[in-house]
Formats: C-alpha cells, structure tokens, sequence
C-alpha cells in the first residue's frame, strides 16, 4: 500500500496543473520519481537540533521521499514547514540519513529554506522543490545523479557553476510573478558557468538579474521562456544572458525573453536557435556555429547606448537564418557568415547590414509585407518599407546562390554597395500576384544604386543572364545597356580619350550591339548622301550615272559588290576627299556591326 501511495503522489505532482510551468507539468523530467524508503525505526531517528517540522520533513522523506502533499493536492496557501539549510545538507549528506533517502532524492512541497543551501563539490541525488522560498542554493562542482527542480519557487540565487547533473535542470519562478505583475519582485541570479547537463535546462517566469551559462554543455535542448530584466539594476550585475562557448546537442530556444544583452559567441549548437517575441539591447553571435537554422520571430533588439551594431560575424550556419517580422535598431555586422542554405527576411525593420564577404549558398531574400492600409497608386507604397531610412546594405565580395526579392526599393535601402558580388540570378517574388515595378525599368536602378561609387559589370552581367535564361530578354537589354552606360560615363569621366571614343562610337552606331538596327539607319543616311555628293562630279556624267545610290552604296561597303565597275572608277574631282572619308565610316560600321552580333561590344 506504502508503495502504491508513492507512485500515486508522483503521477499527480506530474499531473497537476497547478505546479505547471508555461503549459502543463509534462515539461518535468519524466523520471522525476519517489519512492518507499525502508526502515521505520530510522525515519523515527533525530538530530537533537532539529525543529518540529523539520522531524515531519525528516519522517514524511524517510517514508516516501516526498513532503507536502496531503490527499494528492498541493497546498500553495502558505508555507507548510519551515526548515534549515543544515537540515537539508544533513539529510542529503550524512548517514544514515542519505542511505534512507537513496539515489531517488527528495521531493519538497510548500516549504522555506533558511541560509544558504551549500550542496558545492558533494554528490547528490534528485532535488525537487515544489512552490517553495529558498535564498541561497550553491551546487558548484557538484555531482548530481538525476534532476535539478524547482517549480513555482522563489529563489534568490542558484549556483551550479562546474556542476555535472546526470538529468535536466528546471526551473519555474513564482506563480505570483505570472498572475499578478505588481507582486513584488523575487530576483534570481542564475551562474552555471561550465555545467554539464546531460538532459535538457529549462528555465521560466522568472525576473533575473542575470544568466550566465558560459561554456555550459547540454546534451538536450536549452530553453528560456518568460524570462525578465529586474526592473531595478542590480550592483555589480550586467543583466546579461551570457551563452557563449555552450556545446548544446539540441536546440537553444528563447520565448519572450527580456534582457539588456544576449551573446552566444564562439557556442556550438546541433540543432536550431529559436528567438521569439524578446528583447534585447545588445546581441552577440560571432564565430557561433548551428547546426540547423537561426530564427528571429517578433521581437524587438536594440537600440543600446553604445550604438554598437550586433555581431553576426564568422558564424556557420548549417541550415538557414530567417528574421520574421523582427525589429533591429542597430546595423547587423555579418563579415564572412557561411550559410547553407538561405538569408531570409520578411517583414520587420532592419536598421542595416555588413554583410561583406558573407557566403549564402541558397537564396538571399528581402520580402516586405503588403500594407494593407495604403490606398495609394505608386508601386513601392503597396509594400511596408524593410528598412528606416539611411540604412545601407553592404554586400561587397559576397556570393549568393540567388537574390529574391520584389521589384520594390521599400525591400532595399537607398544605399546597396554590390562591388565583387557573385549571385546566380535574380528572382522577382510576387506578393499577392505583384512583383512591383516593370523590371527593365527597376533593375537598372537597383544596379546603378549598389555601384553608384565605383561601377563593376559583374552584377550587371548577372542580371542581365538570369533576365535572358528566364525569356525577359526586354529587361535584359535595358540592364546591359543601363551596364554600358555607366561604363561609358566613368570611362571619360577618366580621360581615358581612346577608350571614351570607342564607347561613344559603339553606342552612337549599334547601341552597344543592343540596337544593331542603329546600324542601317547610318548605312541609310551615308548613302543618300555619298548619292548626293557624287552625282554632281563630271564622272557621274560622264557614266550616265545621275542617281549614285549603287555607287555610294558599293563605296561604303565594299564587302557586299552590286556593281563591279564602280570599283574602277576614279575621281578626280574634290568629291574624292569625301569619298576616302565615306570608305573608311563604311568599314568602321562594318566592324562595329560584326562585333556587336559577336556579342564583344555588350
């Protein structure tokens, strides 16, 4: 009967809701158990200076490893013993209480520690506290064989600093803190600086004055929710949430998380990173490595003081990183960022991107979301603006697997610098059936836009070939000789003559090889008027030639020969000047022509 009553009491202190955590107790390690304790003799056993409640704490352990239930409910009405941290370290500690107590541990409900619960270097079994005040607890270097617990607790600081727990850590804060905002504040300070978890840490409801889990091991997941800065700055804490240098085998998941700074630099993370609804003023991820994605969903980071830009520089990422609907007030640094798959961002305001150097395998995508509230006619005021202006964009020597985005500047900023980036093509993403502006009409400002300091034809080139691959050949004209323009215009801007003669040329007499048909209008033009000047000389007369077409035309090309005899004859009047004039635009036109169908003047 003993025994069935133990497994009883665990299945409700697993069940009940009324020690749930963020949804339901199911969070709790499952192997959260007590058991009977043997011996009665022992459980009647005392120290001289232990109080009244601390000899029922004592009897209600011994006999089932539990304290505070009655009739399979918990009373969270008030405090229902009052015990030592001496007590506690004695039962956990010293035979023959520890051998009564077993590897199973203890479970206590409704009760307040008094002093500093110093548990450091030693071996422990499971501890569970359930809705109870404690100050202090110090498990630094500890050895814990099973979970760490406290549910619906107040609990001033926690130490497992060094500690190696075989199960999981869990801790819930005080229910007042949940239902009632106002209550006053329980601050916990949370080191577990190079803790070894072999299950998952999960920490909730709680007001912190800081976390520190620098080069902590978790061979679950980590996962913070409703986590908050204590509104009152505590002396000689930076309000940080400090993950940096963490091995995490699952993922790292914070969900409405409100602190000054988050830094998981140099961490190493299996699985994915998860940020939703939080905030914070300062973030950190350089050198960090993820094995799957990094989401940031909803929440709201930065402005700080420094007006330092957050660092997501040097970071590998195995899978993807998307921002969904997230606010930054600070530019994001992303120097030399190797990504997998995709850089994605939808919705939300960025206040700027380095992303120099940055490596995208798959896509890079801006998609701003459709305002719904404009009832204006412009293109761009369908869309919410992705970025406040004065942002800049810079994505210099970075290659991209694709770029997708609308034909819209709201998902740009006014300054994009795209020098020595390498993408395989450009994709419109249609939003709602609209893909914004006429393409050859945006895409030649989107380029001018991110080479307005410096042209380079790449990025030109690689529009114009994903325009062509996909039949948009209208757009790809306009990109190469928008492309060509702007080669044009610094070419004589450097006073290189030569080279500004050619440009000038190509474009005045074939259009960069983009409008050959320029070509025949100059053939047209220089053979009425060849016809013209020659059908005045004396040898026009004297050939019974009054119109000169076929001569002028057999002048200016004399590749193609209409009549043999003109070849033969000689002027020898002043119109012989024009004419060496009219041979030599004849095989100028007839170079450009042959070089612009070669394609060498695009």
């Amino acid at each position: 009967m003993r025994l069935m009553f133990s497994l009883l009491c665990i299945v409700l202190l697993v069940a009940m809701p009324s020690i749930a955590v963020s949804a339901d107790l199911t969070k709790l390690p499952s192997d959260v158990t007590a058991v009977l304790h043997s011996d009665e003799h022992l459980c009647q056993r005392y120290v001289e200076t232990w109080t009244k409640d601390e000899q029922r704490v004592w009897i209600a352990l011994c006999r089932s490893g539990q304290f505070g239930e009655s009739n399979g409910q918990v009373s969270n009405s008030s405090v229902n013993a009052v015990i030592s941290a001496d007590f506690l370290r004695t039962v956990l500690l010293t035979p023959p209480f520890r051998a009564a107590i077993g590897e199973t541990g203890v479970i206590l409900h409704n009760v307040q520690v008094t002093g500093p619960l110093r548990l450091s270097v030693h071996s422990i079994p499971n501890l569970v506290f359930v809705d109870s005040v404690l100050d202090d607890v110090d498990l630094s270097n500890a050895t814990v064989h099973g979970h760490v617990v406290f549910v619906d607790c107040r609990v001033e600081k926690l130490d497992l600093r060094f500690a190696h727990i075989d199960g999981g850590v869990f801790f819930d804060g005080n229910s007042k803190q949940k239902t009632d905002p106002d209550a006053a504040e329980s601050v916990l300070t949370f080191f577990a600086q190079g803790v070894t978890v072999e299950q998952r840490i999960f920490l909730a409801n709680a007001t912190v004055s800081e976390i520190v889990l620098v080069q902590a091991e978790a061979h679950r997941d980590v996962v913070l929710e409703n986590i908050r800065q204590v509104h009152k700055p505590t002396p000689g804490a930076d309000h940080s949430l400090s993950l940096s240098l963490m091995k995490i085998a699952g993922n790292i998941s914070l969900s409405n998380v409100v602190m000054a700074t988050l830094t998981m630099d140099l961490s190493k993370v299996d699985a994915n990173i998860l940020v939703t609804k939080s905030k914070f003023e300062n973030l950190d991820f350089g050198r960090l490595s993820v094995g799957e994605n990094i989401v940031f969903r909803e929440g709201e980071f930065g402005p700080n003081a420094a007006d330092s830009p957050f660092d997501f520089s040097y970071m590998n990422i195995g899978r993807s990183i998307y921002l969904i609907s997230a606010v930054f007030h600070e530019p994001i640094k992303m120097l030399s960022t190797n990504i997998h798959r995709d850089f994605s961002v939808t919705g939300g305001i960025l206040t700027g991107l380095d992303g120099r150097g940055i490596n995208v395998v798959g896509n890079l995508v801006f998609e701003p979301v459709l305002d719904q509230s404009s009832t204006e006619g412009d293109v761009d005021s369908k869309f919410m603006p992705l970025w406040v202006p004065g942002a800049a964009a810079n994505l210099s020597f970075s290659s991209f697997g694709r770029i997708v985005s609308p034909y819209s500047f709201r998902a740009w900023p006014r300054t994009v610098f795209l020098h020595g980036v390498a993408f395989g093509s450009f994709v419109p993403l249609a939003l709602e059936g609209k893909f914004g502006h006429a393409p050859d009409e945006w895409l030649p400002q989107w380029l001018q836009r991110g080479t307005a300091d410096k042209f380079e034809p790449e990025p030109y080139q690689a529009v114009a070939s994903s325009l062509t691959s996909t039949g948009q050949e209208e757009a790809a004209v306009a990109v190469g000789y928008a492309a060509k323009e702007r080669n044009l215009e610094e070419t004589c801007d450097a006073k290189m003559v030569a080279k500004c003669l050619v440009l000038v040329a190509s474009k005045l007499l074939i259009g960069y090889g983009y409008v050959i048909w320029l070509s025949s209008i100059w053939a047209a033009g220089f053979v009425i008027l060849g016809a013209l000047i020659f059908r005045k000389t004396p040898e026009a007369k004297m050939n019974k030639m009054p119109y000169g077409l076929i001569y002028s035309f057999d002048m200016l090309l004399p590749i193609i020969k209409l009549r043999e005899r003109n070849y033969g004859l000689n002027l020898d009047s002043n119109a012989r000047y024009y004419f060496y004039f009219h041979r030599l635009v004849g095989w100028l036109l007839g170079i450009f022509i042959v070089a612009g169908i070669g394609g060498w003047t695009k």
